[in-house]
């Protein structure tokens, strides 16, 4: 009961009370700035969970089919000194910077949008 006859009061009151200066503007300001934290986090955690099923993928693919494969007659192929290695390593190093070039130029073209 005088919970809801103090609420009464204070809304009757409502007209004297005055918000500060740009205070929507502030309240909008902190509103957009926890949506870009939550989805800085989301982002970040649907990186590390991709990265850690694409490694599991990995790992369990080698687990499962070492026992079937000949390993010693492959390790001729894995030799760094290998042209074949060094070629197949630089492509891959060149499509990871590519994606995570193309991944920065997306995230500042829809920062200026």
């Amino acid at each position: 009961m005088k919970e809801d006859k103090a609420l009464k009061k204070v809304l009757k009151q409502k007209g004297k009370f005055q918000l500060p200066n740009h205070f929507e503007y502030t309240l909008m300001q902190a509103v957009y700035q926890e949506a870009e934290k939550k989805k800085r986090r989301s982002y970040a955690v649907g990186l590390i969970t991709i990265s850690f099923v694409s490694l599991s993928f990995i790992v369990a693919t080698f687990f499962f089919i070492s026992p079937y494969l000949d390993l010693r007659s492959y390790t001729k192929y894995i030799s760094f000194n290998n042209p074949l290695f060094q070629f197949y390593s630089m492509i891959g190093f060149i499509a990871l910077f590519l994606l995570m070039m193309e991944s920065i130029i997306r995230k500042k073209m829809l920062k200026h949008r």
